[in-house]
């Protein structure tokens, strides 16, 4: 099995609308074996089997159920493909990047969405309210090597 090893900011912004923005910055990288030699796009594609098995060529993103308003992109603002499924109990991005992810590559990208804030944000017997809002990475088959967590609240 292959790592990716990435760094991540995680922006969380309640608005008084009814709704929570998400949005997550990745760097991420491939900790496996370096690839070697010169890639072929053209090569890779016209052997699926047998070339890139160290590769990622998708990536999958667990988000919260009832989410809405889902993006994904580059750091240069291009949009690869993207498959969202969605059920009662979460929702999956399935994102397939430019190019496929080999040891020692980089890819920077983010993603964004928005939840029902009356999901995640209770008030207690006090009246205290509180986010109950689980961060963290939701990509699969990735260790965090930094995860910065910034809360926006309505004033």
């Amino acid at each position: 099995m292959c790592l990716l090893w990435l760094r991540s900011l995680c922006e969380i912004e309640i608005s008084h609308w009814g709704s929570i923005q998400v949005t997550e910055h990745y760097k991420l990288v491939h900790a496996g074996a370096r690839h070697k030699g010169v890639f072929s796009r053209v090569e890779y594609q016209s052997r699926p089997s047998h070339s890139g098995v160290s590769s990622f060529k998708h990536l999958l993103a667990e988000l919260p159920p009832r989410v809405h308003s889902v993006y994904y992109r580059d750091n240069i603002g291009n949009i690869s493909s993207s498959r969202l499924h969605t059920n009662f109990k979460k929702s999956e991005l399935l994102i397939e990047p430019q190019y496929p992810l080999f040891g020692g590559w980089k890819s920077t990208f983010v993603i964004g969405c928005g939840v029902p804030l009356e999901d995640f944000l209770f008030e207690a017997a006090d009246g205290t309210r509180y986010l109950n809002y689980s961060f963290g990475c939701p990509l699969a088959e990735t260790l965090v090597e930094k995860l910065t967590v910034k809360v926006g609240a309505p004033s």
